[in-house]
């Protein structure tokens, strides 16, 4: 593949993660890459199926991909890590879901403060291969009064590639 270099476009640079929506790997059946772009314009799901949006509070989401390289080989490690807040019931249930159908993963698409889409658990060199699964969880009730509670759950997918752009519309319910 030939270089192509980069050129640099005088915008807003948010960071910070807005939404992240989530389905089973078994859901996501297909995605159409976009006409001259690397990145993916449809997704296909199973009959019935749909990506499920999970809400947090504004800055308490990162998206990481850390690319590892050495000679020739590497791989990309990307990391969100989103806290789900409050440890009450609705917040326990929505993890134990979430645990309980880690085994065959997940396809996340994670959509940033400044606008972008990216698929993680899905690509074009391992296709449904390299699942985004939960590696950790930290919940914390805190030791003062003042101090929100909090839930971290960290969601982690190893691929070949960087996770890529979606350019369409999450089909969710």
């Amino acid at each position: 593949m030939a270089l192509l270099g980069l050129t640099r476009v005088c915008s807003q640079n948010k960071g910070g993660v807005k939404n992240i929506y989530i389905a089973e790997m078994a859901s996501v059946t297909s995605m159409t890459l976009g006409t001259g772009i690397l990145s993916y314009s449809t997704i296909t799901m199973a009959t019935g199926a749909l990506f499920k949006k999970y809400e947090f509070e504004e800055d308490t989401a990162a998206f990481k991909p850390v690319i590892e390289a050495n000679k020739g080989a590497s791989k990309i490690t990307t990391t969100l890590d989103v806290d789900l807040g409050k440890m009450d019931l609705t917040e326990r249930n929505a993890v134990q879901e979430l645990l309980d159908a880690n085994n065959c993963g997940f396809v996340i698409i994670v959509e940033l403060n400044n606008g972008s889409l990216y698929v993680m658990g899905y690509n074009e060199t391992d296709l449904k291969t390299r699942p985004v699964r939960i590696t950790a969880g930290n919940g914390d009730s805190k030791l003062e009064f003042m101090d929100p509670t909090s839930d971290v759950i960290t969601f982690i997918a190893i691929s070949s590639v960087r996770p890529t752009t979606y350019t369409g519309t999450v089909p969710i319910t």
